[in-house]
């Protein structure tokens, strides 16, 4: 259990692990630099796609490959769209703390189609 993240995404490590781009592109948003791993659970533990309403993903980063888990960022599907929230920390024995970043993150997210995440899922 990661302390200060909410419940719903306490397990996701266990979830189906997505693909994330090593090495993001050129002119990438400096907030998908990191290592990364995401993951994604479907509401009633069938198939994540389609994406359909409690849909849930989490973005994992970490600074380097040694180094420990410092942020996550998370979307949830709703009815009529997603919620973001991002949650960071400067140390492994830190609890996770609401991170103010989310609006970043709904800023280009939200441009997808209702059924898409941005996430190569597809």
């Amino acid at each position: 259990m990661a302390a200060g993240l909410p419940e719903h995404v306490q397990s996701y490590a266990s979830w189906t692990p997505l693909r994330a781009a090593a090495s993001p592109p050129e002119g990438t948003a400096q907030a998908h630099r990191p290592l990364r791993a995401a993951y994604g659970a479907a509401p009633d533990g069938g198939k994540l796609l389609p994406l359909k309403p409690g849909t849930a993903l989490v973005l994992e980063e970490k600074l380097d490959a040694e180094g420990f888990i410092s942020r996550l960022s998370t979307m949830t599907r709703t009815e009529s769209g997603w919620t973001y929230a991002a949650f960071s920390r400067r140390s492994s024995s830190e609890p996770f703390a609401a991170d103010a970043s989310s609006a970043e993150c709904a800023g280009c997210h939200a441009k997808a189609e209702p059924s898409s995440a941005f996430s190569g899922l597809e």
